[in-house]
């Protein structure tokens, strides 16, 4: 029987059972894989791993749903441009009409009207007149000081229409959020309800894809009879083994053993007691030195548009606590914008989902 699916559903399809042997797929990589198809850079690699990897898979799938959106949009942009001059041409025809009209009707009777137009004489004193001035704009975030001076939006749809004055991973960030929402099904997705056997306490990859710190501290809650615990940390080409005593829950990274910027990592903790082994694996991220800018803006500006920041957080820096977080602080600020509400449900949801991928 021919397949009649597509090519790249078929190389997902032949890829579901692979493992994801790479790291995840960054933003720009997903975006660039929606809007540019086959001719993406790297376009055979991606989708073998999106097809392996649960998350880029979703995440791909949602940035698809949201472009087709803005195509749309963009269509109905330019009907509504190309319609302009059927109206505003006849109405700019009417008025300088009028105003020709009024002023023979104000002319005084008897004054004769020039067969020619005269010429334009130059004014007897010459008026300096100062240069127009010349306003720059910045494409890059503002992370200085000024941001402070910003008054909060008096309402969730002012606070998104200023999204158009901000940098551009802002509003790539407000146009995925909203469209992954408005595109998400009412029912909530089936996440596992078993508690994992060893409660990490740092960093907080429970809840959150990446990490900030290039040397961070491990810490767990004792595990009950522990007899001793081993820790260890993967990636690619580079692992690292700690075995640790019954009452040694903390481990930092010593500053040679460091983490690379942009590093993908899985964290795994085993416990030993009365002849079994209780163990948690965690996939994170170290923050890409290219989004420190980002994150200092989102630090920066959450308190004044908590609702941009806590989109750039969600998509941009895969921090779902701090967005969690900046998602309850526009709560407050606009107790009576029900969409907010939808964001939390989303935000909670996709915590569910991180804390029970162990």
């Amino acid at each position: 029987m021919q397949d009649m699916r597509a090519p790249l559903e078929q190389i997902l399809a032949a890829a579901l059972r692979e493992q994801p042997e790479e790291e995840c797929l960054e933003y720009d990589e997903l975006l660039a894989l929606v809007r540019r198809g086959r001719w993406a850079r790297g376009y055979h690699r991606a989708v073998r791993h999106i097809g392996a990897c649960s998350a880029c898979r979703r995440a791909y799938l949602e940035l698809r749903a949201i472009e087709r959106m803005r195509r749309q949009q963009i269509r109905a942009r330019l009907g509504q441009l190309i319609e302009l001059p059927t109206v505003w041409v006849p109405a700019a025809g009417a008025a300088a009409a009028a105003i020709v009209v009024v002023a023979l009707l104000l002319m005084p009777r008897g004054t004769q009207v020039a067969q020619s137009m005269p010429a334009l004489a130059a004014p007897e004193t010459q008026i300096a007149t100062a240069p127009p001035e010349v306003r720059t704009y910045s494409p890059t975030p503002r992370l200085s000081s000024d941001s402070g001076r910003l008054k909060p939006p008096k309402s969730t749809a002012l606070e998104l229409e200023s999204g158009g004055n901000m940098p551009e991973f802002v509003q790539l960030a407000v146009r995925a959020f909203t469209g992954a929402v408005a595109s998400a099904t009412r029912s909530p997705q089936p996440s596992s309800k078993q508690s994992p056997p060893i409660r990490l306490l740092r960093p907080d990859i429970e809840r959150n894809r990446v990490i900030l710190e290039t040397a961070p501290t491990f810490e767990w809650q004792p595990v009950d009879g522990a007899e001793k615990y081993t820790l260890i940390i993967r990636a690619e080409d580079w692992e690292l083994s700690e075995s640790l005593n019954a009452d040694q829950t903390r481990y930092t990274l010593p500053p040679d053993k460091s983490l690379s910027r942009g590093g993908e990592y899985q964290l795994v903790l085993v416990a030993y007691r009365a002849g079994e082994e209780l163990t948690i694996k965690r996939r994170f991220r170290v923050l890409s030195e290219k989004r420190l800018p980002i994150l200092e803006w989102a630090k920066q500006n959450e308190h004044v548009l908590p609702l941009q920041s806590g989109m750039v957080y969600y998509y941009q820096l895969e921090r779902f606590a701090d967005a969690l977080r900046c998602f309850q602080r526009a709560q407050r600020m606009y107790p009576d914008d029900a969409q907010i509400k939808q964001y939390l449900r989303f935000v909670e949801e996709r915590i569910r989902v991180q804390e029970a991928d162990f």
